[in-house]
């Protein structure tokens, strides 16, 4: 585990004011020394921002050697001193993009490049006096499939092995449209150690997953962490269809 990847760039910001910043970034590579497969050798981008006392918003443009641009937006808006509203949503390609009909008899289309599509998340966080924070969020991607397109995606996937390979090689980030995302955690500051609860539930096709994070330190260098996971849904489903438990346990050293 590395804290930081690293970033090759070169960036130059303009701020006219305490409010107000713009940058234009010219990225060399992601610092991993895959050339061949890095997706940010030999982009740009450019971005604004806009900050007041209680809110943020900017805008964003990036684009990456042979690639389509993609275009974002961010806000947030602070209501008092527990409550945070937020948001954020960028239009881009997928690249390749896998095709699923939803009659499955036909077969996948693989598309070097899709067509822009948007994506979308909005979310309300909730701090305790204690440091704990609830949050919820809704995101929306274009880029997933309909419920009869997943249907058909699983039903054709089934076929063959390389249906199979096809379908696990190349589906989308999130196989459906609609997500609901729940969130508890304790004190990002806390010195004993850090939990997290998260219930996700795809509201196209059904199905939820639920998982918890805890990590505790043993002394300065040494901490343990277990991550555990439990999902619903049909064998055809996204969170059911690879297992239905996990567990990991672990440790963490720190190197000086």
């Amino acid at each position: 585990m590395r804290e930081l990847s690293g970033m090759d760039a070169v960036k130059v910001s303009w701020t006219p004011s305490v409010s107000t910043a713009l940058t234009l970034a010219r990225l060399a590579g992601s610092g991993h020394r895959a050339a061949g497969s890095d997706p940010w050798r030999n982009g740009w981008l450019a971005k604004w921002d806009q900050r007041g006392e209680d809110w943020a918003t900017g805008l964003v443009a990036a684009q990456a050697a042979g690639q389509s641009a993609f275009f974002g937006m961010h806000g947030q808006q602070t209501l008092g001193e527990a409550w945070l509203l937020y948001g954020e949503a960028g239009l881009g390609r997928r690249s390749p993009e896998l095709i699923s009909p939803a009659n499955p008899s036909r077969p996948f289309g693989l598309l070097p490049e899709g067509p822009r599509r948007a994506v979308w998340l909005m979310g309300a966080a909730y701090t305790f006096d204690n440091g704990q924070s609830m949050h919820a969020e809704w995101l929306h991607d274009g880029a997933g499939y309909t419920r009869s397109e997943s249907d058909a995606y699983f039903a054709r996937a089934a076929v063959s092995s390389l249906q199979a390979g096809m379908a696990l090689g190349n589906a989308p980030r999130l196989l459906n449209r609609n997500y609901l995302h729940l969130v508890w955690q304790s004190s990002l500051v806390a010195e004993e150690g850090y939990a997290r609860l998260m219930f996700t539930r795809n509201l196209d096709g059904g199905g939820y997953e639920l998982g918890g994070y805890a990590e505790r330190n043993l002394n300065g260098r040494i901490a343990a962490f277990a991550l555990a996971v439990a999902t619903s849904g049909s064998a055809r489903s996204e969170f059911n269809a690879l297992f239905s438990r996990a567990l990991t346990v672990g440790l963490k050293l720190a190197l000086p």
